[in-house]
């Protein structure tokens, strides 16, 4: 998975950039959706992403001199960071894939 906090920024941003630059309008052309709905799902997406983005901007609440060893204060800093990031990325993979499934569901 990604690796910092940089990156998983990076990454969210990305992909939400490509469904609000090439899906919605895409989808609205081809008439799948209506713009009242791409406008929906625009709200939904920035509201997304500033969620995440909220709940990735964390930080370590512990010093190094709460743990035994530096090792072990890195151990406990890196799982507390993983665990973290990989539920906030949970989230946010199943908010955009509700968000895409609308679409999905009407191209059929």
């Amino acid at each position: 998975m990604i690796t910092s906090k940089r990156d998983l920024k990076k990454y969210i941003n990305e992909l939400n950039n490509a469904v609000v630059q090439y899906v919605l309008p895409s989808a609205v052309l081809a008439e799948i959706i209506t713009e009242a709905q791409a406008d929906e799902m625009l709200t939904k997406l920035a509201t997304l992403h500033n969620e995440v983005v909220k709940r990735i901007n964390i930080s370590f609440d512990k010093q190094p001199s709460a743990f035994e060893s530096p090792a072990a204060y890195k151990k406990a800093r890196s799982a507390y960071f993983s665990e973290a990031y990989d539920k906030a990325m949970a989230e946010y993979k199943d908010g955009i894939n509700s968000v895409l499934e609308v679409i999905n569901k009407a191209s059929k």
